[in-house]
């Protein structure tokens, strides 16, 4: 959706690109002169730069929250499952909105109130997820709504375990930083194949939210 908005850009800011599955996109896809990525971890550096032949790269380690970090205007503003780890989007959109030229396009994804909704029915934590509603609501305080979009799939696996460690392979939840006993797992393993196993298998459900906004 993001090309029927523009195809080239010539300053991109993206935030949160951890391993580089939107930076690939952003690369393959469109037409970029300067891309800058951002991380809390500065050992992707290497990874990103490895896949950004076509543009001028600079990388920014740090705190996407920390705008004062990002020292350019940006035409395009992306990011793809970060934002979630974000409590106050609306401090975080205006700050965004002054490093933004006239008429730029921010670009992101999300995930929703149904996101791993098993996980936190047993453990009665994990991230907080706003509605799409809320979210909508935030982004049109600042930017003119382009186009938005959920998904809600679920994702099957053979026992809760294999749930645990694929999470763990995404790194998209707060899950692991506690240390869980045997029985902690046992436990958990139980109530997991209680409530949520369907034809000897258990689910996991997903519900990105994508949205495209521009500046005002």
């Amino acid at each position: 959706k993001l090309k029927e908005h523009g195809q080239e850009f010539n300053t991109v800011l993206e935030l949160g690109a951890g391993t580089g599955f939107l930076t690939r996109e952003l690369e393959e896809q469109f037409k970029v002169n300067s891309l800058t990525c951002n991380d809390l971890v500065g050992d992707y550096k290497p990874l990103l730069e490895s896949l950004t032949e076509k543009s001028s790269f600079s990388f920014i380690e740090g705190d996407l929250e920390q705008t004062e970090l990002f020292q350019g205007s940006y035409d395009l503003i992306a990011s793809a499952s970060t934002l979630q780890w974000i409590l106050e989007l609306d401090s975080l959109f205006e700050k965004l909105k002054a490093k933004m030229n006239p008429n730029a396009i921010f670009a992101f994804s999300t995930f929703g109130k149904k996101n791993m909704v098993e996980i936190r029915s047993i453990l009665q934590s994990g991230l907080y997820y706003p509605s799409l509603e809320i979210v909508l609501e935030i982004v049109q305080k600042h930017f003119s709504l382009l186009h938005y979009d959920e998904e809600i799939h679920s994702v099957s696996f053979n026992d809760p375990v294999d749930v645990l460690k694929h999470i763990k392979r995404t790194g998209v939840n707060a899950l692991f930083q506690t240390h869980w006993t045997k029985g902690d797992l046992h436990r958990f393993s139980s109530q997991y194949k209680e409530l949520f196993s369907s034809d000897n298998q258990v689910t996991l459900t997903y519900h990105p939210i994508y949205i495209i906004a521009q500046k005002k």
